[in-house]
């Protein structure tokens, strides 16, 4: 008994954690969970209403039909619709279907939506804990995964894919463990955490999974004395058996989609646009246009400029976390090396094609001067391979930027933290810093709530006699389509 009392306390950090997340979940995202039956968190401009229409059907599909989700034949009947992507985009819809089967898919939406802050904040709290070696400094790291504003503007528009990004965290973990041990059992557990990673959207699998496990790796190996041994027995075990394992789950859930991109069924997937969908360089450092501290400021005009999109194009990275990242490089040289290298590949690739500074593009003169030409930026080159294809949008490239800053700045935190402070005092510094990291990110308070109303002709039609029925007309209007879906 008295082990197990001793074991509880050991572990009891991690409820006091999810407490705290919760709790700082609640307030951000007021007035949510007031209303998690009669309302859809997000904008009602926004994906919020696709995403409801998309639980709904897998738990139809499978539940009902007992058939794939990936042969959507509910829409263009009677061909119905065969999407293969699917399975690497179905974590989101796993993790809503038990709340979808025993209330609806609009509380699931909404528990699903509010899950995920909580999710990426115990995440980040295990990266940067362990990272950091105190729990306070982890809490913060996760903190700034839970509200940066990226992320935020994703929740605004109701992408689940952009709001589920705990996995990215876990992986990382589980990777830095391998390379510091690289036993048997953690190269499983990588391998798992690589694969729930892989179900999140694919092109992430471009814009986090590869070039954080590419510069984890290249990172170890240079601090390998001699360099070859880094290629040891043990550690090429781990990473085969980290990457079979990983492969044993996604390679058939993505197979029916390689073989669709090889017979060219798949390039209605490619997407233009990224210019626009781009971070422009300025917006790093300015709050979002509706953050209620400066909405009513020159300086919310002049994000408005920046900032061409709620949900893709937010790109601050709060000024708290960057003062305490700042102290966190400066305090931790060595350890701060790989993560400033991640932030500043994700910060780079973030803005896109082409350089804007300020809302234009950047024109660069050509020989005298009379020609001027937009400036190339690395994007530009990687846009065009794939995966990278499917998406217009760089700026979600930032997830890489927030977990290394979450690391820098739990590194800071251990720095500006004194000896002679109590536990108290601690909490109270902690608590202020929190508060004001997440008033400086906030994107709108209080948050939008779509009305989850069913239209009255349709209700009428419920009970109509079985003759009648909706016929869609075509109609160019993205909302009119995601509204007719719900």
């Amino acid at each position: 008994m008295h082990r197990f009392v001793n074991r509880w306390r050991s572990h009891i950090h991690w409820l006091w954690a999810a407490l705290a997340y919760l709790a700082l979940t609640l307030a951000i995202t007021f007035p949510v969970t007031r209303q998690l039956s009669t309302h859809l968190a997000g904008q009602e401009n926004g994906d919020t209403l696709e995403f409801v229409w998309s639980i709904w059907w897998w738990q139809r599909a499978l539940f009902t039909l007992h058939q794939s989700p990936v042969n959507i034949t509910m829409l263009s009947y009677p061909a119905g619709q065969t999407f293969a992507l699917l399975p690497v985009m179905s974590q989101t819809f796993l993790l809503a279907l038990p709340f979808s089967a025993l209330t609806s898919p609009v509380v699931a939406y909404n528990i699903v939506w509010l899950a995920s802050f909580v999710l990426c904040g115990l995440a980040g709290y295990a990266l940067c804990r362990d990272l950091s070696g105190e729990n306070l400094a982890g809490f913060f790291g996760g903190v700034i995964w839970v509200v940066f504003p990226n992320k935020m503007g994703h929740a605004l528009g109701g992408h689940l894919f952009n709001q589920l990004l705990f996995a990215f965290a876990l992986y990382t973990l589980a990777l830095i463990h391998v390379l510091r041990q690289p036993t048997p059992t953690r190269a499983v557990l990588a391998g798992l955490a690589l694969a729930l990673a892989g179900t999140v959207h694919p092109v992430y699998i471009a814009y986090y999974l590869a070039p954080v496990t590419l510069t984890l790796l290249l990172a170890a190996r240079w601090k390998t004395k001699p360099r070859r041994a880094f290629f040891n027995r043990a550690n090429l075990l781990a990473f085969s058996l980290m990457l079979g394992v990983a492969a044993l789950i996604i390679v058939p859930l993505l197979a029916p989609a390689l073989l669709q991109v090889a017979g060219g069924q798949l390039k209605y997937l490619v997407e233009r646009g990224a210019t626009g969908f781009a971070f422009d360089s300025v917006s790093y450092f300015i709050p979002a246009p509706n953050n209620p501290f400066i909405q009513k400021t020159p300086l919310a005009q002049f994000a408005r400029r920046i900032v061409i999109s709620d949900f893709e194009s937010i790109g601050y990275l709060g000024w708290v976390a960057i003062i305490l990242a700042g102290i966190g490089i400066w305090a931790r040289r060595a350890e701060s090396k790989v993560w400033i290298v991640l932030g500043l590949f994700g910060i780079v690739l973030a803005l896109g094609p082409l350089l804007k500074v300020g809302g234009p593009l950047v024109q660069v003169p050509v020989e005298d001067g009379s020609d001027q030409y937009p400036l190339l930026l690395p994007y530009a080159f990687l846009g065009n391979l794939p995966l990278f294809q499917w998406s217009r949008t760089p700026g979600r490239i930032s997830i890489i930027i927030m977990l290394a800053l979450s690391v820098l700045a739990a590194y800071g935190w251990t720095a500006l933290r004194r000896p002679n402070w109590g536990f108290a005092r601690q909490l109270v510094v902690l608590g202020g810093i929190t508060i004001l990291l997440a008033a400086e990110t906030l994107i709108k308070f209080p948050f939008p709530t779509i009305p989850a109303t069913v239209p009255t002709p349709l209700l009428t039609l419920r009970v109509a006699p079985p003759e009648q029925a909706v016929i869609t007309l075509p109609w160019k209007d993205n909302n009119a389509n995601l509204r007719a879906l719900y």
